[in-house]
């Protein structure tokens, strides 16, 4: 009867019971706090791209890029390892309803939007598949040049996984 009465391990079935619960609830923590920064730094990174689309220069970026200079130089510039290895979609277009008279050739004063996109993989660091949910980052600017098609290509969406560059016109 004595023995039933005795609270000798008692903390340590408390601490078993509890540990599982508590290492969820920082693994959660974690994640929210890594998605919070994949799309901050998406934001960001969409800032720096229409600056760079609305001024239609890039000196930072490599001159051999041709028409993906902004978009080669704005995936280089991620700081996020989801961003850069998991994919990161960037598009340049003219908004759809624009006033633009050439959406293909927009002049000085022209709207022009940029558009990045991802998947963001939740514990991934787990090496588990707990399932993606896309950031989508959008900025809209107003060219300060003509367009010439020297740093970027408009109407068309770059994939830092394969690099390329495919049409598209409405950036879906």
């Amino acid at each position: 009867m004595h023995r039933l009465r005795d609270q000798r391990g008692q903390a340590l079935v408390e601490f078993a019971i509890i540990l599982p619960i508590v290492l969820v609830i920082l693994l959660g923590v974690v994640a929210f706090g890594l998605a919070f920064n994949a799309q901050n730094n998406e934001a960001n990174l969409a800032n720096l791209a229409i600056r760079l689309a609305d001024v239609n220069l890039c000196t930072q970026c490599n001159a051999g890029d041709g028409g993906q200079q902004i978009s080669k130089y704005i995936i280089k510039q991620a700081d996020t390892k989801q961003l850069t290895n998991d994919g990161l979609t960037i598009c340049f277009f003219s908004p759809p309803g624009s006033p633009a008279v050439d959406p293909s050739h927009p002049k000085a004063g022209d709207p022009v939007e940029v558009k990045l996109s991802s998947n963001f993989k939740w514990f991934h660091y787990t090496g588990l598949n707990f399932g993606t949910t896309a950031i989508v980052a959008r900025v809209t600017g107003r060219l300060e040049q003509d367009y010439t098609g020297a740093t970027y290509l408009l109407n068309s969406k770059y994939d830092s996984l394969t690099h390329l560059a495919t049409s598209d016109p409405g950036c879906a």
